[in-house]
């Protein structure tokens, strides 16, 4: 596989290992080889082990001496911590853009419809990229750096979480689709305490079934 020119080639080889890893296809404490995943990509080690260091901080990989990276496992407690904090991150994200009116919700209108489209199709994999396109969106439009940073860092654990949620025999993509279109609103109407509401629903009901899950990462 040939990674482009468009992006900075580390970023893109972070992104593809985080999208095995969120996706499940690269299982928990399975060891990432560093000089087979540079054969497969045609990039140089180096450029691997910079995107390993960046994936590290981004939680879904752990850097072990002697052993190399390793991928991070997800337990039922640290899926229902991790819940929570996102929570509580998102809710201090909003608080900040309903306190600006001049902020454009362009690009979190576009991810919109691409839910909808992912509903008629029954496609997990693009409801959850629509979801985290949105987030990032969102999370794009804070002015705060570091508040910003964190939650940028903690986004692919949130899609990881997405895509656990989904294996639940009770998940039903209408309630993400319908969510959305609710927090877009609230946000065009800036009403911070419905805003609140609608997150600690959602992650409430997020980790509720990350628990109920028989395939939380060991």
């Amino acid at each position: 596989m040939g990674l482009g020119p468009t992006l900075n080639l580390t970023q893109q080889i972070a992104d593809h290992i985080a999208r095995g890893i969120v996706s499940g296809h690269l299982s928990p404490q399975s060891r990432i080889q560093e000089l087979k995943l540079a054969g497969e990509l045609g990039v140089s080690r180096g450029s691997v082990r910079e995107a390993l260091l960046i994936l590290e901080g981004r939680h879904l990989v752990e850097i072990i001496p002697r052993r190399g990276a390793v991928v991070k496992g997800l337990k039922a407690d640290q899926a229902a911590g991790f819940s929570k904090l996102f929570c509580n991150l998102q809710v201090m994200c909003l608080e900040h853009l309903v306190l600006r009116k001049d902020i454009d919700l362009g690009d979190l209108r576009l991810a919109l419809p691409l839910m909808t489209d992912s509903l008629r199709d029954t496609d997990t994999q693009r409801m959850i990229d629509a979801r985290g396109r949105f987030l990032s969106a969102m999370f794009d439009l804070v002015d705060d750096y570091y508040l910003r940073c964190v939650v940028k860092d903690l986004a692919a654990v949130g899609q990881r979480m997405a895509y656990l949620v989904a294996e639940h025999p009770h998940y039903d993509m209408r309630d993400s689709v319908r969510y959305h279109q609710a927090l877009f609103a609230a946000l065009e109407e800036r009403d911070e305490s419905r805003l609140k509401e609608l997150v600690c629903a959602f992650e409430k009901r997020q980790c509720r079934l990350a628990a109920g899950c028989e395939n939380t990462t060991g």
